[in-house]
Order: C-alpha cells, then sequence, then structure tokens
C-alpha cells in the first residue's frame, strides 16, 4: 500500500513539473513575439537612408515631405558621402533601408551581391563648372576656361569613388584635355569636398555637379559633351520588408517628390504635368 501511495505522489509530482514547464514555456513565447512584435513596429518607425553627396539636400528636402504625406511620426536618417564609400559601407554591414547612387552602377553591383533585387532612376544629373570667381566665367568658352594660365588648381571629384569625378575626367578626355591638365587636377573624395575645395580656394575652378552649386557662379556645359548620369537608387534587403522603407520609395518617384529633385538642378525622370 505504502509503495502504491509513493508511486502517486511522485506521479503528482512529474504532473506538477511538466505543468510548471509548459505554463513557462508558454509564458516566454507570448513575451517573445510581444517583443518581436514591438520591435518591428518600432523598427517600422523608422528608416536608414545613404543618398551620394550631390543628391543629398535635394532627399533631405523629400524627406520632409514624406513626413508631412503620412502624417505620422517617424525618424529617418540620412547618411552622406560618396557613392563608392556607401557601396563599401553596405558590402560591409552597413544596414541602410535605401541607396541612393550618383549612377546606376553601384546599384548594379548591389544587386549582384544579392542586396537588393532592383534599381530605379530617381535624377539625371548634370556637371557644370564652377567657380567662385565670376570674372574667370566670363568667357563662355569652356576650353579657353579650362587651359587659363591663371588657373593652377582645377578641382574633380575621385573617379574612383564619385561618379561625378567619372564624368569629368571623361570630359576632360573628351576635349583632348585630359594629359595636358593632369598636374593642375586635386580630387575630392566625394563631388561635396570638391565644391569646398574651389569655396576654400585650394582651387580655382571645378567640374561639379549642378545640384550643389545651384544658387552659385557657374558655367552650363554643353550636353553634346557630356553624358547627364542616370542616378539610381535600391530599396535594400534590409528595407524591402518594411513598409515605411517601401513607402518611401514609392514617393521618390511621385511628381511632388520629382518637382523637389528638379529644383535642386537635376533633370528629373518623371515629368511634371
Amino acid at each position: 500500500m505504502r509503495l502504491k501511495i509513493d508511486l502517486i505522489l511522485e506521479m503528482m509530482k512529474m504532473k506538477i513539473i511538466n505543468f510548471h514547464k509548459l505554463f513557462f514555456s508558454v509564458l516566454f513565447l507570448i513575451l517573445f513575439i510581444g517583443c518581436s512584435e514591438n520591435n518591428q513596429s518600432t523598427n517600422n518607425k523608422k528608416l536608414s537612408i545613404f543618398v551620394a553627396s550631390s543628391a543629398k539636400y535635394a532627399i533631405e528636402d523629400i524627406t520632409k515631405e514624406f513626413k508631412k504625406e503620412i502624417d505620422d511620426e517617424v525618424e529617418i536618417e540620412v547618411y552622406s558621402s560618396s557613392s563608392g564609400k556607401g557601396f563599401a559601407q553596405l558590402q560591409n554591414g552597413f544596414k541602410y533601408d535605401l541607396y541612393f547612387s550618383a549612377d546606376s552602377i553601384y546599384p548594379k553591383k548591389i544587386i549582384e551581391n544579392n542586396l537588393a533585387k532592383e534599381y530605379k532612376v530617381y535624377a539625371k544629373g548634370l556637371l557644370v563648372l564652377y567657380s567662385k570667381n565670376s570674372d574667370l566665367l566670363k568667357n563662355n568658352n569652356l576650353v579657353e576656361i579650362l587651359t587659363n594660365q591663371n588657373i593652377s588648381k582645377i578641382a574633380v571629384a575621385n573617379p574612383k569613388l564619385a561618379p561625378y569625378g567619372v564624368l569629368g575626367i571623361k570630359l576632360l578626355k573628351n576635349l583632348n584635355l585630359e594629359n595636358k591638365l593632369k598636374s593642375k587636377l586635386v580630387f575630392g573624395s566625394n563631388i561635396a569636398q570638391t565644391v569646398q575645395f574651389v569655396d576654400s580656394g585650394n582651387a580655382e575652378i571645378g567640374l561639379v555637379a549642378k545640384s550643389l552649386v545651384k544658387d552659385k557662379k557657374f558655367l552650363s556645359i554643353d550636353k553634346k559633351l557630356f553624358k547627364p548620369i542616370s542616378q539610381s537608387f535600391v530599396l535594400t534587403k534590409f528595407g524591402e520588408n518594411k513598409s515605411l522603407a517601401v513607402k518611401f520609395r514609392d514617393f521618390v518617384l511621385s511628381k511632388k517628390a520629382q518637382l523637389i529633385i528638379q529644383s535642386y538642378g537635376f533633370e528629373p525622370v518623371i515629368k511634371s504635368q
């Protein structure tokens, strides 16, 4: 009889222990799901965006309009540098939700690296000749200005990192001036720094993005001499499941956003009616 009682008591203990295990397992699962949903909700209120220097101010203005459009409190962080640096960061683990390049080459590389599925063109970038000294630009003859003996330094973005640098060097090649002017060239790590070289007096003139000097003195360059850059962007694998990132992608290509793009000296990809 004693053995049976002990056996019954042991079985009851096992059931109680198993019940406790089940209870805490269910409780943990509920808490885990709750935390996950809370994190997803929090993450969907934040966006991390990389943008090439040439489009920094335009994208910042677009984010302001986007916030008004969705009538919601969201946090959008915009990081800016050369397209090449942003690409390297993305490759090395930076979890940008969207990546805005100054060309379409880097977005294609991002897709090749399985970090995004498709790219879209958001603007056509234009190259101009910029100088703080308006007298240097009075001539309106691009070749004569570039070969002016009084000019000792010409600022160009680094073609290894910045698409506008590639465009600037191609222009000099098309004009058969690359070798002649090689000793005068100073390279900015991105197109914004290239503008700063001219602003600071470290270079008399610079081949820069129109979007960064739209309110300053510059000489427009005939588009027969260069092809406007198809500035493109991707929704990365880090942002593709965020509804906020998807909405921002679509907003960038809206007429309202394209008007902002155009106001910064870009050619829009969607013409307003």
